[in-house]
C-alpha cells in the first residue's frame, strides 16, 4: 500500500467512524451492526499499533519489580544492584525501598559505613522467622 493510498483509506474510515457522534440512535442493538462502530474500532486498532505499550510507573509496579529483582537473583542485593532505572528515579527507588521496609516487604540489614558516610544496607525478602526485623 502506498503511502497516499493509506491516507486516503484513513480519511475515508474515519469520516465513517465520525458519523457515530452525531447518531441519534446510539444503543446496543443498533451500534452492534453499525459501519460507524466498526469504523470506531478499525480507528482505535491504527492509532494505537506502533506505538509501544505504557510504562506502568505506580508503586506497585515498582515494588512488584524489586521483588522479582530479589527472587531472580537468589541472594540479597544493594540498591545500586536493583535496576529500576527506566520507571523511576534513584530518589523514588529509595523511597520505594523503605517504605517496603517499614511495611515489612523486605528486610535491609547495614553492611557498611566507610568514613563517616551513610552505610550500604542489602535488602532480602523476609521470611517467618525475621518479619519486622527493619535494621
Amino acid at each position: 500500500m502506498t503511502p497516499e493510498l493509506e491516507r486516503r483509506a484513513i480519511s475515508f474510515i474515519r469520516t465513517i467512524a465520525n458519523r457515530c457522534e452525531r447518531c441519534l440512535r446510539r444503543t446496543p442493538e443498533n451500534c452492534r451492526n453499525c459501519p460507524s462502530a466498526w469504523a470506531n474500532e478499525i480507528m482505535a486498532d491504527y492509532e494505537n499499533d506502533g506505538r509501544p505499550p505504557a510504562v506502568d510507573y505506580t508503586l506497585a509496579a515498582r515494588e512488584l519489580r524489586i521483588l522479582e529483582a530479589l527472587r531472580t537473583s537468589g541472594r540479597p542485593l544493594s540498591a545500586t544492584e536493583i535496576d529500576l532505572s527506566d520507571i523511576c528515579s534513584r530518589a523514588l527507588k529509595h523511597w520505594t525501598l523503605c517504605r517496603m521496609v517499614r511495611t515489612g516487604r523486605l528486610v535491609r540489614q547495614k553492611i557498611s559505613d566507610h568514613e563517616g558516610r551513610k552505610g550500604r544496607y542489602l535488602y532480602f525478602i523476609p521470611n517467618n522467622k525475621n518479619k519486622g526485623t527493619t535494621k
